[in-house]
């Protein structure tokens, strides 16, 4: 995310949305980053967590390096984004976002929109599916 200038003052906006336009690399590596906060390591690492939800953050499938931002170990994974379904956020159950048994739905929608403060009801979310490599 990155700060711009708008005539109501800063506005916060993904940096794909800013850049005018996609470079393609065709000797990269396909590889993809699936961000994380580094307070997710260890689950991801064990498979225990196997899940995400990204607002306004395309995920392909396929082959990623899963990054965990502001890691003093720089710790990366390999993985893989096994499918991903997209569900407006007001309809969105508490299966197809892979709560845990007792999380309500609604406390899973307020951490959300503390994560995404943009977010509203009417937004569509992705539920990410991913393996450890």
């Amino acid at each position: 995310m990155v700060a711009v200038p708008t005539d109501k003052g800063p506005k916060m906006r993904p940096i794909r949305k800013v850049l005018p336009d996609t470079y393609f690399f065709p000797d990269a590596d396909s590889r993809r980053l699936l961000r994380f906060n580094k307070r997710y390591y260890d689950v991801v690492a064990n498979g225990t967590k196997v899940t995400t939800v990204r607002f306004d953050d395309p995920v392909t499938l396929g082959p990623h390096t899963f990054v965990f931002e502001d890691d003093a170990e720089h710790r990366t994974l390999d993985g893989r984004v096994t499918e991903v379904q997209y569900h407006q956020l007001d309809q969105m159950t508490a299966e197809q976002a892979g709560l845990a048994p007792g999380t309500s739905v609604e406390e899973f929608r307020r951490g959300l929109r503390s994560h995404y403060p943009a977010l509203s009801d009417e937004d569509e979310v992705g539920v990410v599916a991913f393996e450890v490599a």
